[in-house]
C-alpha cells in the first residue's frame, strides 16, 4: 500500500508527499535471501525518495552535494525516521539512498 502511495505521489511530482510517506514505507527491513520482491520494492521506494529530495533541494536552490559532517537522523518517539525538514537533511537523504 505504501509503495503505491509513493508511486502515485512520485508520478504526480508531489515531492512533499513522497518525503512524508517514505519513512513509514521504508521502516521495515527485509531479508534479501527470503524477501527478494520486497527488497526490490524498498530499493525502488528509496530511489523515489532520493528523486524527491533532489527536486526539493533544487526548488530551494540548495546544493545537492552531501554535507561535510552528517547529522544524526531525526527520530520520533517510536524510533521511526522523520521526513527531512532542512536542506542538510535532504542532502543526507540523497547520499543515504543514492
Amino acid at each position: 500500500m505504501w509503495a503505491e502511495l509513493l508511486r502515485s505521489a512520485a508520478a504526480s511530482r508531489m515531492d512533499d508527499h513522497v518525503l512524508a510517506a517514505a519513512p513509514a514505507a521504508l521502516c521495515v527491513e527485509w531479508e534479501p535471501g527470503v524477501d527478494k520482491e520486497m527488497v526490490l520494492l524498498a530499493a525502488q521506494m528509496s530511489y523515489m525518495e532520493a528523486e524527491a529530495a533532489v527536486s526539493a533541494l533544487r526548488r530551494q536552490r540548495a546544493d545537492p552535494a552531501p554535507p561535510p559532517r552528517p547529522a544524526p537522523q531525526a527520530l520520533d518517539v517510536e524510533g521511526m525516521r522523520q521526513p527531512p525538514a532542512t536542506p542538510q537533511q535532504l542532502q543526507e537523504l540523497v547520499v543515504l539512498v543514492g
